[in-house]
């Protein structure tokens, strides 16, 4: 899925120094290249997810973003390129070399900056009435189920895990179900798995669907560490907003 690891950037990449801003154009896009754009580009996007232009690595991937302004810790590209959570990326080959991972952190910290113009912007508060849907009685013609949405495993485990949350959509045959770091969505009534959805903050403890179905939200984290919730589109399964 990825091109094999080297020690040194590509010719073009950039050397961040103290001072230097770190930028998706002069310092992370030769090493997403090097790395992850033989099955991560616009032609090809595995997951969903383009990491070829700063905009489509923004978009994120079929089960919503993968990096956030500020926040390593939610930042599921960092999490699977640092070997922090499986499945590890690049697949089937050694971790990225230590100084370009500190490239990729610094710039995630950093504020996510496209070029050296670019500037750290102001983290926008969430406003959930926005996202939250019209009306809320039962939905206008089919009902919302996941369509297309990725369905490979956040973590591995040789047994199952506990379930620490469950919920039913109230006009859909669909149940989801928490677990360590993501939500599986399951028809009820052949039992089959739809979709997977990450919750990187930790393990969800609450799940609710709106009264329409169409959204699902999931409230977790780190026990004494924090604590987040997230509103999905149950449909796509991309993440519309966190909050915590």
């Amino acid at each position: 899925m990825f091109a094999v690891d080297v020690v040194v950037y590509a010719e073009d990449a950039k050397p961040a120094d103290q001072t230097e801003k770190i930028t998706y154009d002069d310092h992370v896009r030769p090493i997403l290249r090097e790395h992850c754009f033989s099955c991560h580009n616009q032609n090809q996007a595995k997951g969903g997810l383009a990491v070829d232009t700063f905009g489509k690595l923004m978009e994120g991937g079929s089960s919503g973003e993968v990096v956030f302004d500020g926040d390593l810790e939610s930042s599921r590209l960092w999490a699977l390129v640092s070997h922090a959570e499986e499945p590890y990326m690049p697949p089937n080959q050694d971790r990225i070399a230590d100084a370009k991972l500190e490239v990729l952190r610094k710039w995630i910290e950093g504020g996510l900056l496209e070029n050296q113009g670019s500037k750290v912007s102001k983290k926008k508060r969430t406003n959930l009435a926005m996202a939250a849907p019209s009306g809320g009685a039962k939905p206008e013609g089919p009902a919302a189920m996941p369509e297309g949405v990725w369905k490979q495993p956040v973590v591995y485990t040789e047994r199952p895990g506990a379930v620490t949350a469950i919920a039913s959509s109230p006009w859909a045959p669909l149940v989801a179900l928490a677990g360590q770091k993501q939500i599986s969505l399951y028809h009820s009534e052949t039992n089959e798995l739809l979709g997977v959805m990450p919750f990187p903050e930790g393990i969800p403890y609450v799940l609710k669907f709106s009264r329409n179905g169409e959204l699902l939200l999931a409230a977790g984290g780190r026990g004494g560490h924090s604590g987040y919730a997230a509103l999905y589109d149950v449909r796509t399964g991309q993440r519309l907003v966190r909050v915590g």
